[in-house]
C-alpha cells in the first residue's frame, strides 16, 4: 500500500522536527542563584510599566534586597494609576515616561528610555509582572560572558485550571518552531532568533551600538525584533531557564491567557507571512 501524500507530508515535518529538536542534545544547565561569584560589572535593572500599580510590588520587593543591583529604574509609561508612586515606595528611581511619537509602536519607546538613563555596564530588562529571587541578575551576567544577549525563561504562576493547561501548551511551540534556544554551541539563523522580553539582559554600550530599542521601534513584539536584528548583525544569544529564580504572573484568566499568548507568539511583525504558514503547518502536521 502506498502511503498517502498526508502520511508523506507528516513524515516529512517530522524529519524537519526531530532534526531541530536533536539541536538540543547538549543544553545550557537552568540558573541556579548562590554558583557565581559576585560580578565585577555594574548593573541597571530598566521595568517598563503602564497602568502595574497593583503587579510591580512584588516585582521590586525582589530586586531591592539584591545586592548586586547598582541601579533600578521603573518607567513609568504615562500611567493612570499609581505606578510611580508604588515604584519610589519600592525603592526605584522612576521615569516619567514621553509620549509616544507617531513612529513608535508598543513597548520600545519605553525601554528606549530606560536605556537612555540606564548607567550600568550590563542592563538587565524585566516585565513589571515579573517576580526575581536574589541571584537572578548575577547568574544572567555570568552567561553575558559567552553571548551577546541572554534571555530567560520564567516559571508561570497559573491560578486556574485553564492558565496550567494553555502556559506550557503554548510555550512547547516555541522550541518546535525556533528550535531549543538553550542548546550550546549554536546559533540560530536570524530569522529564527527568539528573546523573551519578560527577561533580557545585554551589556548596554553592546545595545547601544546595535541602535538600541529605537531599532525596533515599529515593531509590536520588540523582543523578537530586538533578537532577529542583533543575529543579523552577527552578535550571539541565548534562552535560559530561570525556573528557579524567575517567576511571572501574567494573566488572571484562561481567556486572557489565549488572547496573551494568540498576539504574541507567531511574532507577526517580526516573521514573513511565508514562515508563519510554515511554522503553523508544521506544528498541526506533527
Amino acid at each position: 500500500m502506498r502511503p498517502t501524500p498526508f502520511a508523506c507530508a507528516q513524515a516529512a515535518a517530522t524529519a524537519v522536527l526531530l532534526a531541530r529538536l536533536a539541536r538540543g542534545r547538549r543544553r545550557r544547565p537552568p540558573l541556579k542563584g548562590g554558583e557565581s561569584p559576585a560580578p565585577d560589572a555594574t548593573i541597571s535593572v530598566v521595568i517598563p510599566a503602564r497602568d502595574e500599580a497593583l503587579r510591580i510590588g512584588p516585582c521590586l520587593h525582589g530586586l531591592r534586597e539584591d545586592p548586586d543591583i547598582t541601579q533600578l529604574l521603573v518607567v513609568d509609561d504615562r500611567s493612570s494609576d499609581a505606578t510611580a508612586d508604588v515604584a519610589r515606595a519600592g525603592g526605584a528611581t522612576v521615569i516619567a515616561g514621553k509620549p509616544l511619537p507617531t513612529d513608535r509602536k508598543g513597548k520600545a519607546h519605553a525601554l528606549q528610555q530606560g536605556l537612555d538613563h540606564a548607567t550600568g555596564d550590563v542592563v538587565v530588562f524585566l516585565d513589571a509582572d515579573a517576580r526575581p529571587r536574589p541571584g537572578l541578575v548575577r547568574e544572567l551576567v555570568r552567561i553575558l560572558d559567552d553571548v551577546d544577549l541572554v534571555t530567560a525563561g520564567p516559571r508561570f504562576h497559573c491560578a486556574g485550571y485553564g492558565e496550567r493547561l494553555l502556559h506550557p501548551s503554548m510555550g512547547a511551540t516555541i522550541p518546535y518552531r525556533l528550535g531549543p534556544g538553550d542548546a550550546l554551541n549554536w546559533q540560530p539563523q536570524p530569522g529564527r532568533a527568539f528573546a523573551n522580553g519578560q527577561c533580557i539582559a545585554i551589556r548596554r554600550e553592546t545595545l547601544l551600538a546595535a541602535g538600541g530599542w529605537d531599532r525596533v521601534r515599529d515593531n509590536m513584539t520588540e523582543d523578537v525584533a530586538l533578537a532577529r536584528a542583533l543575529r543579523s548583525d552577527g552578535l550571539t544569544l541565548t534562552f535560559v531557564d530561570a525556573c528557579d529564580l524567575l517567576e511571572v504572573k501574567m494573566y488572571d484568566s484562561a481567556r486572557e491567557t489565549w488572547g496573551g499568548w494568540s498576539r504574541s507568539l507567531m511574532a507577526p511583525d517580526a516573521t514573513t507571512a511565508a514562515r508563519q504558514v510554515a511554522d503553523i503547518a508544521l506544528l498541526w502536521l506533527t
